[in-house]
């Protein structure tokens, strides 16, 4: 297994509450998503109210996350505007039948559309789509 940390990312369109999408999840990826509060993202005041929800796997091989790209008043990918929720899979994920989460993240209440994103490094928000 390879021993550096890695990341799956997909990119959400869903008009629900970040709780109700949240639930969702728990639900159809029969995990526990709880909010974390206080997120603060690169670069980003932390008076902007970003969702967060994280669920560690009791194995802590992989961590699932849900952040919101919405604040009350800025989005953290202004240019994916389009797009209203980010789940990530960091760690050791490779056990993991990424297709099979990414089609129970589809057919999950309140879900318009899914879809797997690549993140890349950049100096400015730690992150971007490529």
């Amino acid at each position: 297994m390879d021993t550096e940390l890695s990341l799956y990312s997909i990119s959400i369109s869903c008009h629900s509450k970040p709780y109700k999408l949240a639930f969702e999840l728990n639900k159809a990826l029969e995990c526990n998503l709880e909010m974390v509060p206080q997120f603060e993202f690169p670069n980003l005041s932390s008076d902007e109210g970003f969702p967060y929800y994280r669920w560690d796997d009791p194995s802590e091989h992989y961590t699932y996350h849900l952040f919101g790209n919405r604040g009350f008043e800025t989005l953290i990918f202004p240019k994916l505007s389009h797009l209203d929720f980010f789940f990530l899979i960091t760690g050791f994920y490779e056990e993991l039948d990424l297709s099979t989460i990414l089609s129970k993240i589809k057919a999950a209440s309140g879900v318009l559309a899914a879809v797997p994103v690549k993140l890349a490094p950049d100096g400015k928000h730690k992150f971007i789509f490529e």
